[in-house]
């Protein structure tokens, strides 16, 4: 028997059934889809290495996760926008007031591009804010003494898996 060809084939398969899927998905939305995406991703390439093993063949659906932008400080002080930064979001279409840094979204568009653009002046006097690319759809954001990094299912240290 060619496993090599039926490995192939059911990765194919695979593909393939969860493709019909995707339409249910846009109907929910942004999230929905990028969710769907997402889950999507990781349930074609688990299955595709657990195939791989019960055939006795290193294999890999290559299935690409949807890839994210998110801003953290990293420097020890914390997350803070400074004036021109806020200026900067309220002038390309954002409601970012004096103080409500904590209630940016780390992932918002408008965010991502001003310290795209801004660089070390989008933060504040206690700040360095960074962008940084993350796969898949869900993230936190840790930090300790105001220095931060992502935390994904993927990347994080608490996670036990059998």
């Amino acid at each position: 028997m060619d496993y090599e060809k039926l490995y192939k084939d059911l990765i194919d398969k695979l593909k393939n059934l969860f493709g019909h899927f995707t339409a249910c998905y846009i109907d929910a939305g942004e999230k929905g889809s990028a969710l769907y995406k997402d889950v999507y991703a990781q349930v074609v390439n688990r299955l595709a290495a657990i195939f791989g093993e019960v055939l006795g063949i290193k294999g890999d659906a290559s299935v690409e996760r949807e890839k994210h932008k998110v801003v953290i400080n990293t420097c020890y002080g914390g997350f803070g926008l400074s004036d021109k930064a806020i200026d900067w979001m309220n002038e390309h279409g954002a409601n970012v007031g004096q103080y409500s840094d904590y209630d940016i979204e780390r992932h918002n568009p408008i965010l991502v591009a001003c310290v795209e653009a801004l660089g070390k002046e989008a933060g504040d006097t206690f700040s360095d804010l960074s962008v940084v690319e993350i796969e898949g759809s869900r993230y936190r954001v840790d930090e300790y003494d105001g220095k931060e990094w992502v935390v994904t299912p993927d990347n994080d240290y608490g996670w036990i898996e059998i």
